[in-house]
């Protein structure tokens, strides 16, 4: 989970140690990866209903494979620009916080694989 109040915002972290593209993942983890990356979306649309989800692979400041996956709204305050580059609205109070990790620790509960953090 990413710490911004305005996007519901799952990471994916395939469990490879040193592979930083999708590329370098043999065909059965990238297989992995397309799935788990499909069960979560389909999770959070349910969750959140948004009118749209972003996925994208950036890596520019993490070189550690990480998939980025939001829940975006028309009304949210990127729209209709990218969530990458803005600087994150941190929860300022710990339920706020500890609802949107219990709605996200949900929706990712859908795969076999997932570790909470």
């Amino acid at each position: 989970m990413i710490n911004d109040r305005r996007y519901p915002w799952v990471l994916v972290v395939p469990k490879r140690t040193g592979v930083e593209e999708i590329f370098a993942l043999n065909r059965d983890d990238r297989i992995t990866l397309m799935e788990e990356i499909s069960t979560i979306s389909r999770h959070m649309t349910t969750k959140f209903n948004p009118c749209r989800i972003n996925i994208a692979d950036i890596g520019n400041r993490v070189a550690q494979l990480h998939i980025h996956i939001v829940a975006r709204q028309l009304d949210d305050p990127a729209w209709p620009k990218v969530v990458w580059s803005r600087e994150r609205l941190e929860y300022e109070d710990m339920e706020g916080l500890a609802g949107m990790n219990e709605a996200l620790t949900e929706v990712c509960s859908a795969l076999d694989s997932f570790i909470p953090h």
